[in-house]
């Protein structure tokens, strides 16, 4: 970015700035990843010591599985430590009253007053509240052209963020900036999508024994660039 375009920035724009730099996966599913990061720090930190989270936790909030194994694998590990040890107490307590599950409950079933991840209630609430995200995006396209190159540039956007840039922009822009936007934004995302959609049936032909001695080439991922640019898509 030029200075003179830095300083007409917000903070709030300069951080989607800086995520449409990064040119690899979809750059607003990369927001909800910082910002999730930016939990995870939290808990190791600021959190551990909140009066009104710590209370709290363990009896409303917990970590899924997923998320505690991030937090474990996080430098800082005191945090972590300091709210197993409650988790652990907790379940201790539990014993000690004699208090247990009720039996009717069928295994995976999700109870009403099941404990919450706390780090997925705050994702999930970010992931589904992107009005401010898109309406930045759709601003910075429509009056920062150094942004403009790095949106031309982008690898893929996932369905759910392009239905939401397309839907936004729609509603922002004059028709003929639409369809400019439209065109632009259509053109990476075809570009990407039958790429990856080679890399697949490439993959699928690999399990065909008339191509076992052949190389992989680009689809041994492929898989997991589909999810990754389908799974948003229901959030």
């Amino acid at each position: 970015m030029v200075n003179g375009e830095l300083e007409k920035l917000s903070i709030e724009h300069i951080r989607i700035y800086e995520s449409f730099e990064k040119k690899e996966k979809c750059a607003l599913c990369r927001c909800i990843e910082d910002f999730e990061n930016q939990v995870l720090n939290a808990i190791s930190t600021d959190l551990v010591m909140d009066l009104e989270f710590f209370p709290k936790f363990g009896n409303e909030y917990t970590f899924c599985d997923y998320h505690m194994s991030k937090i474990e694998d996080m430098q800082d590990k005191l945090g972590m430590a300091i709210m197993l040890k409650k988790l652990i107490t907790l379940e201790i307590r539990k014993m000690e009253s004699g208090q247990i599950e009720n039996k009717k409950t069928k295994l995976f079933m999700k109870k009403s007053n099941d404990k919450k991840c706390f780090v997925c209630e705050k994702v999930n609430l970010k992931a589904m509240n992107m009005n401010m995200d898109i309406d930045i995006t759709l601003d910075l396209w429509k009056n920062t052209n150094s942004f403009r190159e790095n949106f031309r540039s982008q690898q893929c956007f996932c369905f759910k963020h392009n239905k939401l840039l397309l839907n936004g922009a729609k509603d922002k822009f004059n028709k003929n900036d639409f369809e400019i936007f439209k065109e632009e934004i259509t053109a990476v995302q075809l570009k990407y999508c039958k790429e990856l959609e080679n890399d697949l049936e490439w993959f699928i032909n690999k399990f065909d024994y008339r191509y076992q001695n052949e190389p992989w080439y680009n689809s041994k991922d492929s898989l997991y660039r589909a999810r990754e640019i389908l799974k948003r898509d229901n959030i």
